[in-house]
């Protein structure tokens, strides 16, 4: 099963969506800037999720004082191998 994965920059989330779009989970994080995710890990089920201090506030970073921080959450899914490819530099 193939899931679109959203990082919610400003939302504090991530946003699970399946083929049809329906919105099928969520995952809060104590930051508020996520900015990327990718699965990893020795079974690919762990989710590496990347978050950022810009653009928040001193009260924002009051609020959400890991914002910055590179978060791991474990997942009941396997994330899909990534395949090797060949970079040619011209």
């Amino acid at each position: 099963m193939q899931n679109v994965w959203v990082c919610h920059f400003g939302g504090a989330c991530i946003s699970v969506f399946n083929l049809r779009g329906k919105k099928i989970h969520k995952i809060n994080l104590p930051a508020k800037n996520i900015t990327n995710c990718v699965f990893g890990g020795y079974n690919n089920n762990e989710l590496f999720i990347s978050t950022a201090l810009k653009g928040l506030n001193k009260n924002e970073i009051k609020k959400y004082p890991l914002s910055g921080s590179l978060f791991k959450v474990r997942t009941n899914i396997k994330g899909k191998k990534a395949l090797p490819f060949k970079f040619f530099n011209s």
